[in-house]
């Protein structure tokens, strides 16, 4: 399958950073101010200003002592750029300082001191694809970033925190209604940290959850945060090559994941699902409204215009799923859940 271009060219892969430091900027607030304004009223220029100022400080925050990883981890060169672009483009970052403050102010897991060194020497290096390979959310590394693992939940939460009364924890479990009671394995794809996958296992203990994740941070990151968690198991790999029997799996999760990757690899994604999925087995598909991204300016999102022109009802039609379902599971502004069966 031909792989279309994106607006962050994720089919030129650049290569890892080494033997220097390449910081982001803070962007000059003074230079701002004192520089024209075109069209924007004193007001608009003066938020923007301030905004880039408090979103280049943030991140620089948050990403100046990065641990000691494996060289296959570093950052590629490009991603500090296409980083510095997005915060200091002159559009308004309201939800990306509100986010950021907000994690602050979040209930955190309580990881303990991680060796990452000897953490992810227990893991094998993955080809990863060039489209995995971006700075996501203005991380260096993006998901391959110690930063974003540990900071997974708080964002979340921070995120979703007007959205449910018990923020993203509570939306998680309210997902987890949709999955079959009889259902006896279930396959979470690309499941980060694995709230949703804990969220499953807690409405239907006799079931094992299966969390497929390319990132190890995430992985060590989950590990630690459900490590009483019975029935949780992690796979370490790309979700679209999951060693799975065809036809063997109850159901199948997908949550938050396909806003972060181009709309190819949501077709492959799809197909992996529905070949892994016993006849009648169910796909629950979960994420943000599509015009949700162009609200978190400020985070790069390398797929935000792909993820405005995907229509997933029709494209899990496409792969042969039928009886496609809308729910919302909090106000639809948030997120929406889609659910499909297998023919059988």
């Amino acid at each position: 399958m031909q792989q279309p271009a994106s607006e962050s060219n994720p089919e030129t892969a650049t290569e890892p950073i080494a033997g220097k430091k390449v910081r982001l900027r803070l962007y000059s607030l003074a230079k701002h101010l004192t520089s024209d304004q075109g069209e924007s009223s004193f007001k608009e220029h003066l938020k923007i200003g301030v905004q880039n100022f408090l979103a280049s400080f943030l991140i620089i925050g948050a990403t100046r002592t990065r641990a000691a990883v494996p060289s296959h981890y570093k950052p590629r060169g490009g991603q500090f750029k296409m980083i510095q672009k997005e915060l200091f483009s002159g559009v308004a970052k309201d939800r990306f300082v509100d986010v950021l403050f907000g994690m602050a102010l979040q209930d955190k897991p309580k990881l303990g001191n991680i060796d990452w060194m000897k953490e992810l020497a227990t893991f094998h290096e993955l080809d990863y694809p060039n489209y995995y390979l971006q700075p996501f959310h203005s991380m260096p590394g993006g998901w391959l970033n110690p930063s974003a693992a540990m900071g997974d939940r708080a964002a979340m939460e921070s995120i979703y925190r007007s959205a449910h009364p018990r923020k993203s924890l509570g939306m998680r479990d309210a997902i987890a209604q949709f999955f079959p009671a009889d259902a006896k394995l279930i396959y979470d794809l690309g499941a980060g940290t694995a709230d949703q996958s804990a969220a499953i296992v807690k409405r239907l203990p006799g079931c094992e959850v299966v969390a497929v994740e390319a990132s190890p941070f995430m992985i060590v990151v989950g590990q630690r945060t459900h490590k009483n968690v019975a029935n949780l198991r992690y796979i370490h790999g790309m979700a679209e090559h999951a060693d799975v029997a065809d036809g063997s799996v109850d159901a199948v999760n997908i949550s938050v994941v396909f806003h972060e990757i181009p709309n190819f690899a949501k077709h492959m994604l799809l197909e992996k699902a529905f070949r892994m999925l016993k006849p009648g087995g169910t796909i629950v598909l979960s994420d943000v409204p599509s015009m949700d991204l162009d609200g978190h300016r400020g985070f790069f999102e390398p797929y935000r215009l792909e993820w405005q022109s995907y229509d997933p009802g029709a494209d899990l039609a496409s792969v042969g799923f039928r009886d496609v379902r809308v729910h919302h599971v909090v106000a639809p502004r948030w997120m929406w859940t889609r659910t499909a069966l297998k023919p059988k």
